[in-house]
């Protein structure tokens, strides 16, 4: 049952939630950890790979502990919680693929394995093939919806590892098992449907990441076939699947135009990239030691845009990541984590040889039959994903298939501990799980308010609110989307939202202080209220926190307007009009303000 659930949760997610796919994802992993703790040991994780993950969570603690919010840093910020909520999410994947899959693990619970990841790739196919006719899981009008995963990305990611160890246990198999037995028939339908969520996500890095993985799981096949004796049987498996891929790729157009960058989104991507890690660049070079925090980005990058970057992508868009895994883990602990990742990476490396070579030796026995494909196919997915995410970054789902992969691959011999500290984790995940899934219950209020408000009824948007905040307290992002909504709603015309805005924004601004479009919010109500002084003073230290970008410079602008300062006013839009001078919007107010102030044209 734990295997089940351990990947089955990478498909979880909450009909109805705000951001459906996060802490859904975590309470089954936790579920599944409980369950695994419960199970008999096959196996575990080598000390060393506990000393790498104290050594990290040190740094990021006091990373955390020099910024301004320091809890928050901690507990990590919406949409992806990159803290405590994650994080130790991905460690626990790993201590339970080593539990259920060590060296220990018997012949049915390693078929248990293929057989779960062979209906997840299924799940995934179906669901992105149906996607293809315009069907959406969750409402979205994106191009690449995501399926199950909620990012499209992400889905090519999951299908790409998942390809990877399917088609390494088929190559393992088809030697010796007729390809009609049911044994090849689940893998095969697994291994094409994450093919087909590979080619749907239209992602160019998973593509590529899958390549490269099917290549290495080509070389071990090469290898391993020759010391069975079934070489040519191998290589079948691996050309049927490179047919697979390839008719896939041409009958998706989608695929093919983000692929050769024929379509406007995949050339506007490559072009973002270069930019964001130019200015991500540039942020670390100022934070070098212990970087931001694990949660900071996307408060700190703003001051480091470009008027390049808001030409780009235009205003309103928040990075919250540097699309780059190395970069993310620098700016996350600075150089003192980078050097603790680095050197897991070259420790993961060496591990995984020793671990083929027991697999290898222990594959000739009847207990071990089966352990070196899902080993090499795991391995393959390991570095799949650690591919994508140079272009990338870390979510729920491809974190715990990653944590789950490692797992695998790292596991040792198992030891027994004392039945007082077993039961002890048991309780101790249980509570986790327990405490995780009231978390994820603070998605439904939280839709429910955003709703509300655009639906101008204010107070019933207010209860929920107020009932997401008491479920998730420390969450400064419920007090923010909810200013957020509140001002929408009073600047589209809803009197009755403007005290609900004014509230919930002086609330979020404590809470997050630093989070522009909180204090966006709060700066407009302030304006709508008839305060256009605290809305200018409001601004005046955003634009210091932003100082290109222009929809900031307009929104100064206009609160200098109505408090009757006009020199200042004009001076916030002329450099606005100066960021953005393509802007209609921007002209249209730069002419408007000219005028009153009496200034030639």
């Amino acid at each position: 049952m734990a295997v089940w659930v351990a990947f089955a949760s990478i498909a979880a997610f909450l009909p109805g939630g705000l951001n459906p796919w996060v802490f859904p994802k975590a309470t089954l992993l936790l579920v599944a950890v409980g369950l695994a703790s419960v199970s008999p040991a096959t196996g575990r994780l080598p000390r060393t790979y506990w000393w790498f993950a104290v050594a990290a969570a040190s740094v990021l603690v006091a990373a955390s502990l020099t910024t301004d919010d320091p809890l928050a840093q901690l507990m990590g910020r919406w949409p992806r919680y990159d803290g405590l909520i994650a994080l130790p999410v991905f460690v626990a994947a790993a201590w339970t693929a080593a539990r259920l899959f060590g060296p220990d693990a018997s012949k049915r619970r390693r078929e248990h394995a293929v057989s779960a990841m062979s209906a997840l790739g299924a799940l995934l196919g179906a669901v992105s093939a149906f996607e293809l006719t315009g069907w959406r899981v969750t409402e979205s009008d994106l191009e690449r919806a995501g399926g199950l995963l909620g990012n499209a990305t992400d889905q090519g990611i999951v299908g790409a590892a998942l390809a990877c160890v399917l088609v390494s246990v088929i190559a393992g198999r088809v030697a010796s098992v007729r390809l009609t037995s049911t044994r090849i028939v689940g893998p095969a339908a697994g291994a094409a449907g994450a093919v087909v969520t590979l080619v749907a996500s239209g992602s160019r890095a998973a593509l590529l990441a899958c390549l490269c993985g099917l290549v290495l799981v080509a070389l071990a096949v090469i290898v391993i076939g020759r010391r069975r004796g079934a070489l040519r049987q191998r290589l079948m498996v691996l050309g049927a699947t490179a047919g697979l891929l390839v008719l896939t790729l041409l009958a998706i157009p989608l695929s093919l135009t983000r692929l050769f960058g024929a379509s406007p989104l995949a050339t506007a991507t490559v072009t973002d990239r270069a930019i964001i890690w130019s200015e991500t660049l540039r942020l670390i070079r100022d934070h070098l030691v212990l970087g931001i925090g694990p949660s900071g980005f996307a408060e700190a990058i703003p001051r480091y845009h470009s008027p390049e970057w808001y030409g780009a992508v235009g205003a309103g868009t928040v990075l919250d990541a540097p699309h780059n895994v190395l970069l993310q883990v620098t700016t996350s602990g600075g150089l003192l984590l980078l050097i603790v990742v680095l050197a897991f990476a070259v420790w993961f490396v060496r591990r995984t040889i020793r671990t083929l070579r027991d697999a290898v030796t222990a594959d000739a026995s009847a207990s071990g039959s089966g352990r070196l494909d899902l080993v090499v196919g795991s391995a393959a997915g390991v570095i799949v994903i650690s591919l994508a995410w140079l272009t990338h970054f870390p979510t729920m789902s491809t974190g715990i298939i990653f944590g789950l992969f490692v797992g695998i691959v790292l596991a040792v011999v198992p030891t027994e501990i004392a039945r007082g500290l077993r039961l002890a984790r048991t309780v101790g995940v249980s509570v986790w799980a327990l405490a995780m899934c009231l978390a994820s219950l603070a998605e439904i209020p939280q839709a429910t308010g955003v709703a509300a408000a655009a639906g101008a009824a204010s107070a019933v948007a207010d209860e929920a609110f107020s009932a997401a905040q008491t479920i998730r307290p420390w969450d400064a992002a419920i007090a923010s989307i909810a200013a957020q909504s509140f001002t929408a709603a009073a600047s589209a015309g809803d009197e009755a939202a403007l005290p609900f805005a004014l509230a919930w924004g002086e609330r979020a601004a404590a809470g997050a202080p630093r989070d522009l479009s909180a204090s966006l919010a709060l700066a407009t109500a302030r304006r709508l209220a008839g305060d256009p002084g605290g809305s200018a003073a409001l601004l005046a230290d955003m634009v210091k926190e932003a100082p290109n970008d222009p929809s900031l410079a307009a929104q100064s602008s206009i609160s200098l307007f109505s408090a009757g300062d006009m020199a200042a006013s004009l001076a916030e839009i002329e450099r606005a009009h100066s960021l953005a001078p393509d802007d209609a919007d921007i002209q249209e107010l730069f002419d408007e303000i000219k005028a009153a102030s009496g200034s030639p044209k």
